[in-house]
Parts: C-alpha cells; structure tokens; sequence
C-alpha cells in the first residue's frame, strides 16, 4: 500500500515538474486584414483567450498582449492584455474600432503540459476572436470563428502550432443579380431588391 502511494507521488511530482518548466517564448508579431469587418454590425471587441491543457489551472504559461496597432498608427486606446493559465479559462476583452488591418505583439513564457505516464500533449492554447455587437464572433475561416490559435505543444518555441485565419465577410446581393430583379417582378421586385440591398 505504502508502495503504491510512493508510486503515486513520484507521478504526481513529475507532472507538475513537467509543467512548472517554463520556456521564453520570443515576441511575435501578428498582422490580420481587417477590411471584412464593415459588413458587419458593431461596436467590435477583441477577445483573448488562454486554455489550460492540464485543466488544473497549473499556472505554467504567462503571455503579454501588446502594441496594437491599426492601420499602420499605434492605438494607444487598446491597452496590453496580460493572460496567466491560473484558471481552466481566462479570457480579456479589448473593445477597439476597425480599419483596414491590425497587429499586435504576443510574447511570454510557456510550458508544455505532457502527461508523464503516457507522454500525451495537450497543450495550453491562446485565441484571438473579433466579437460584433451581439457578441457573437466574426466567422473567419476557422470553424470555431477563430482568427489566431497558438498552441504550446514543443519545448523549442519556434515549433509551436500557429494557425492563422482569415475573416468572411458578410455576404451581399450581387450586384448582377439587381437588374434580374428589377426586370422581373415590377414595383414590387424594386423595394424588395432594395431592401435586401440596404441589408
């Protein structure tokens, strides 16, 4: 009995070495083209997130949000986001307005939660999502509306999974289809094409 508990404790004791190891990971900066976003209703927000891949809230990845930048010109009205992996889940907003691109720096220190038994990765993972103004995420090219997902998985920092996405734009009326419209159901076919096209 007295065995089987050392046993235990050793594994627990490796887990959490495994995930106190921390490495720097260098400032990177992200670039996202913005001009989809007119389609859409705001005000927007940023939203940031960092998931734990223990679920423990072991702490062991720290990031820095910073330098935002639009259309080229610093926006000093977007303050840096600080994230700590302290909880399953924590998330910071940023409400900020839209042009045609934005950048940030991401920088920090990470670790790579790896269970020790079976040597499975299931890595701590920061998101960016652009929210409307229902709070809903802007749909980009990721299924789950994400716009940037990074996942510490690899002790080299150079290796970690990024994954960039694109924003998709609201769709509109093409503009071919109007004249159709217009020609084939009289007055009644002018309002309703132009409200669809107001929409």
């Amino acid at each position: 009995m007295k065995k089987g508990i050392g046993v235990l404790l050793v594994v627990g004791m490796l887990w959490a070495s495994d995930c106190r190891a921390q490495v720097v990971y260098p400032r990177q900066t992200f670039t996202f083209d913005t001009s989809g976003l007119g389609g859409f209703v705001g005000p927007f927000q940023l939203d940031l997130q960092l998931t734990d891949g223990s679920g423990t809230g072991d702490g062991n990845t720290s990031l820095t949000v910073d330098n935002f930048v639009i259309d080229g010109v610093g926006a000093p009205g977007i303050a840096a986001a600080s994230l700590t992996d302290s909880a399953f889940f924590t998330e910071v907003m940023r409400g900020f307005v839209p042009g045609g691109t934005l950048r940030f720096d991401l920088s920090g220190s990470f670790g790579v939660d790896t269970d020790p038994t079976t040597g499975t990765v299931t890595p701590d993972e920061f998101s960016l999502a652009i929210l409307k103004g229902d709070g809903t995420e802007v749909p980009t090219t990721d299924p789950s509306g994400a716009l940037l997902l990074v996942d510490f998985d690899n002790l080299s920092p150079g290796a970690v999974t990024t994954r960039v996405f694109q924003i998709v734009p609201a769709q509109a009326v093409p503009e071919s289809d109007v004249p159709v419209l217009l020609v084939g159901a009289g007055v009644f076919g002018i309002g309703f094409a132009l409200r669809r096209h107001k929409a």
